[in-house]
């Protein structure tokens, strides 16, 4: 699942998959609300995590419970990377994904900032939008580059930014038709 966040620290999108796994509407997963779904136990480690990879301006990789539809939790993970003009000129918010964690893995709540792994979303949590999908290409591009390719990322968070601006301004056009995320 992918998700923008600006220079506010608010969440601007959210993909059309979050409510169809949380239940949320999409106009309550804005801002800080999408914090509501992550299990109580956790939500201030991960709040805090969240806004301190924005004072930081670094990728961070959380792990956590999020609360289903149904009421029952599942673990996740979610990563995100830095947004800036391009040529590294200005922080501008940041691209992130949510994936599902499978069963067997070591499940324990963590929050790393300048660490990132993104796990490959599946199932519910695949992209539905051409955008999205382009968007998750490029975040799992971005996590194999850190570890194999370093002198690739600023060609990728370049791509990164050029989506997430994208994004912003089909978001933008949404609602100037007065239709909600």
């Amino acid at each position: 699942m992918i998700w923008a966040a600006e220079l506010d620290r608010c969440v601007t999108y959210i993909c059309e998959e979050w409510s169809a796994v949380t239940g949320q509407p999409p106009s309550e997963s804005l801002g800080l609300g999408w914090l509501e779904a992550v299990h109580p136990e956790e939500r201030d480690m991960i709040c805090g995590a969240f806004l301190q990879a924005f004072e930081h301006r670094c990728t961070f990789t959380l792990r956590y419970r999020l609360r289903r539809y149904t009421g029952d939790h599942m673990w996740v993970a979610g990563a995100a990377a830095p947004s800036f003009a391009p040529k590294g000129a200005a922080f501008i918010g940041f691209l992130g994904i949510v994936s599902r964690l499978e069963s067997g893995q070591d499940l324990i709540a963590d929050a790393e900032l300048r660490h990132y792994r993104v796990v490959q979303p599946t199932g519910e949590f695949a992209p539905m939008s051409k955008l999205d999908l382009l968007a998750d290409h490029l975040l799992r591009a971005r996590s194999s580059a850190v570890d194999a390719a370093e002198w690739l990322l600023p060609q990728i968070d370049d791509a990164l930014c050029d989506v997430g601006r994208e994004i912003a301004r089909q978001e933008a056009q949404r609602d100037a038709s007065g239709l909600l995320h």
